[in-house]
């Protein structure tokens, strides 16, 4: 699990230092900063919460309708606007569209997941760090401490956070870090964590979703607005640490919620930052 988890890892950190790029051009009012959906009281972590668990709950009737092609445009629509966010932090409206268009059509294009985990990159940081911008310090820790309660619950009580990624692997349309088969697994007869396959993908043996690269990273933009950025980083490198110790103890053992390694890693990464900066 070695280079697995040091490649998820290395993904992982990447997109929380570009959302910290974002965060702090967000800060001082731009476009984003002029809508303020949610607020700084504490209750606001929850109505986040919320929302995603509607649109986890809206996604798994879409699937078993089978609706693909409004998931389709549901989930391409969202990954192209979460690029444009991260690019129209610091491009001007109308140039970030370029770029955001490009990292669209090169993920669509590549008939691998390494190319489309790159490119997903700048959408897990133009979501985290418009959340994380929108939310205060308290709201965000009670928003992640809530998050891993429900990744919790939707995987080992009601399962249907796992029905939702295999799903979503298959339609292809889930949003998080595909980790691939490597050559030596694909010779073995059957692989571990096998979710999905086709005849123009890798076979992938494990995920990590977007909400364990996300939920983390609004706690550290968050802290942006109080606290130097090297307790921020200190957050979002605590977070990454924990993600490793999960793929490193209990990688090859099923779907695992993530959220309560992450939510842990990156709070402890606080603390300790709260000593030292």
């Amino acid at each position: 699990m070695g280079d697995r988890s040091f490649y998820a890892a290395t993904l992982y950190i990447a997109s929380h230092l570009f959302g910290l790029i974002a965060g702090l051009n967000m800060l001082p009012g731009n476009f984003i900063q002029s809508n303020q959906l949610l607020n700084q009281k504490p209750i606001s972590g929850l109505y986040l919460l919320g929302m995603i668990v509607v649109a986890s709950g809206t996604m798994l009737l879409l699937l078993h309708w089978n609706r693909k092609l409004l998931i389709k445009l549901w989930f391409n629509s969202a990954l192209v606007l979460t690029v444009y966010i991260f690019f129209a932090s610091f491009m001007s409206l109308m140039t970030a569209l370029g770029p955001a268009i490009a990292v669209f059509i090169v993920r669509v294009m590549s008939p691998g997941y390494g190319i489309r985990n790159l490119a997903d990159i700048f959408s897990y940081a133009g979501a985290g760090a418009l959340f994380g911008t929108m939310l205060g310090v308290v709201p965000a820790l009670i928003f992640l401490v809530f998050l891993g309660i429900y990744d919790i619950v939707s995987v080992f009580l009601t399962g249907h956070m796992v029905d939702l990624a295999v799903k979503t692997v298959e339609n292809d349309s889930f949003m998080g870090i595909m980790l691939p088969e490597t050559e030596e697994e694909s010779e073995r007869a059957g692989s571990i964590e096998e979710t999905g396959k086709s005849s123009d993908r890798d076979t992938v043996v494990g995920m990590v979703g977007g909400g364990d690269v996300i939920g983390p990273m609004v706690l550290s933009v968050s802290l942006l607005k109080i606290l130097p950025l090297a307790s921020a980083v200190m957050t979002s490198i605590g977070s990454m640490l924990g993600l490793y110790f999960l793929m490193e103890r209990k990688g090859n053992e099923g779907f695992l919620p993530a959220i309560p390694f992450v939510a842990a890693g990156g709070i402890l990464g606080l603390a300790v930052s709260l000593l030292f900066v």
